[in-house]
């Protein structure tokens, strides 16, 4: 009777070795200073309260985050990196697409065709069928689009599907430079955006990797890009750490928002809200904290912590 061989190497082992490693590099990097006097002073870049709670970084997965801290507001329950100890653009123009996405060696010809099979590969799908609910609800409220603009547009997905005349993307990462030269996009930037240009803005969970210094100014550029009447679309995941428990990764944001606190945001640039609040329920695993610093008050949309937070916003002057 043959002897069957032992494995050489259990099935975890990797996985094991790999955050043994990354623990070993975290205990090994030189500490991070956060000057009191400076965290202090800061206010809510939502609502303007001062914040009043400070946390670690919820789980990370990176090095890059591993010293971050998050300022808290128990007003709205808005969360926020005060600065990260790292470049925060160059990282996302460099590293974000590699440590957290993996898909930007395939050329743009096979990816879009990948898109459209039947039974495309899983993350695909995920972010094709996100653009289009995205898009069937501003359809349903603007008609066809006419100029569109798509903040931290990826390799492109919600541009591809829109059938707008003019597509531009403002996208930090290099790596899907090719995809959206291929779809036919123009690029802009926030030192460059047009005015009274667009009659949608897309941004689609890219609010939340901003610095909280920038998040009102770069709002407010969108909001002038439009034109009157124009849509702007906001989706963000759901950040309400100091009222829930959200079995979720978080790394790489630096922006945690509640409903409450995307309210808050959006009428601070002078746009009108159509409607924000959790649109997808799509968190299973949701807990109460019990030492929560925020407790939401107001309608259904505001209380309730499921899915991923929606604003849909309109410029009327």
């Amino acid at each position: 009777m043959a002897t069957q061989a032992l494995p050489t190497e259990f099935p975890q082992q990797a996985e094991l070795d790999r955050y043994k490693r990354f623990a070993r590099s975290v205990r090994s990097e030189p500490l991070a200073f956060w000057d009191l006097r400076k965290l202090a002073a800061m206010d809510c870049a939502c609502c303007g309260t001062p914040t009043s709670h400070v946390s670690t970084y919820p789980f990370y997965d990176t090095g890059a985050f591993a010293r971050q801290i998050v300022l808290w507001c128990e007003n709205c329950g808005f969360g926020a990196v005060p600065g990260t100890s790292f470049p925060l653009d160059e990282y996302y123009a460099k590293a974000y697409a590699t440590e957290n996405r993996g898909d930007r060696d395939i050329e743009p010809e096979v990816y879009f065709r990948l898109a459209e099979q039947p039974e495309p590969p899983v993350t695909l799908k995920r972010y094709f069928d996100r653009a289009r609910g995205q898009l069937k609800r501003i359809k349903s409220l603007i008609g066809s689009i006419d100029a569109m603009l798509d903040v931290g547009a990826g390799p492109g997905y919600a541009l591809h599907l829109s059938n707008a005349k003019r597509k531009d993307a403002l996208e930090l990462d290099e790596s899907s430079n090719k995809y959206l030269d291929y779809i036919g996009a123009g690029r802009v930037s926030w030192d460059n955006l047009p005015a009274n240009t667009y009659n949608v803005a897309l941004m689609s969970h890219v609010v939340e990797h901003f610095e909280p210094a920038d998040v009102r100014e770069r709002l407010g550029k969108i909001a002038a890009s439009l034109k009157v009447g124009g849509i702007l679309y906001i989706e963000v995941p759901p950040g309400g750490l100091g009222w829930k428990n959200y079995d979720y990764k978080h790394e790489p944001h630096t922006l945690f928002f509640t409903p409450q606190a995307l309210q808050e945001l959006v009428r601070s640039i002078g746009l009108d809200l159509l409607m924000c609040g959790p649109l997808a329920k799509t968190l299973d695993k949701i807990s109460d904290r019990d030492d929560a610093i925020y407790e939401p008050q107001g309608d259904e949309h505001v209380v309730n912590p499921r899915g991923k937070i929606t604003a849909i916003c309109v410029r009327n002057a």
